[in-house]
């Protein structure tokens, strides 16, 4: 919709009016945050069990049962990282774009700060002492494509 001039004057005008746009710029910010926090969750529970995997003597310990259950759980983690982070991209680029054309309400010391303050805790986040848990393996598809491919 960003592409339709219409809806980029609209969008524009309201930010102008101040307290809806506000909010919707709120909401952008605590779903980036939820978005990363879930995607980075899954990506250190796939490093845990990538781990696990790779350790084959305590693997082996564990039943079948148990085998199973934690190889679902890579599965259902990796497909549900790969959505988090795909949605996450969608609202960093939607930021993108927002500044680009709206300046004003981005400069106000309330949404500015925090906008900041969001900024800074994700990269802390993806940077930080503990960037380390979040390194996975790639996989690949039985045609020899990246299955799964997260570069942190």
């Amino acid at each position: 919709m960003w592409t339709i001039p219409a809806h980029q004057n609209r969008m524009t005008e309201e930010a102008k009016k101040g307290k809806s746009f506000v909010k919707f710029v709120n909401m952008l910010m605590n779903d980036t945050t939820f978005l990363l926090d879930e995607s980075l969750d899954c990506l250190k529970r796939i490093h845990e069990i990538q781990e696990a995997l790779e350790n084959t003597e305590e693997w082996e310990k564990q039943s079948r049962e148990q085998q199973q259950s934690r190889q679902r759980q890579l599965a259902m983690d990796e497909k549900q990282c790969r959505s988090y982070l795909t949605l996450a991209t969608e609202t960093v680029d939607m930021f993108h774009y927002l500044t680009q054309k709206i300046i004003g309400p981005f400069l106000d010391s309330h949404l500015g700060d925090r906008l900041a303050a969001m900024l800074n805790f994700n990269l802390q986040q993806l940077c930080g002492s503990k960037c380390k848990n979040l390194k996975v393996k790639t996989q690949r598809n039985t045609d020899g494509n990246l299955k799964n491919c997260w570069i942190v």
